[in-house]
């Protein structure tokens, strides 16, 4: 059976998140300078335009911090 380009984008973008949060400090992802830095070099790499990278940059991150945001929240100490 062939997996649609929706499904298989969807796999890619789960595997990007995963990658993202295992392999970047948190440090790293607050850096303005650092991520303009990097998004620039992938973008010439790539050959993408920067502002639609920046974008997707933008989006992962808030997602990854949404979800971190979610579990902190759960977190409780007992007393």
């Amino acid at each position: 059976m062939a997996m649609t380009k929706e499904r298989k984008n969807e796999i890619a973008y789960a595997v990007l998140k995963r990658q993202i949060i295992r392999t970047f400090p948190l440090r790293e992802l607050t850096d303005a300078n650092d991520i303009k830095k990097r998004i620039g070099q992938l973008a010439q790499e790539m050959g993408l335009p920067k502002e639609e990278l920046l974008e997707f940059t933008g989006q992962i991150i808030g997602e990854i911090l949404k979800e971190t945001n979610e579990g902190i929240q759960k977190i409780s100490f007992k007393r």
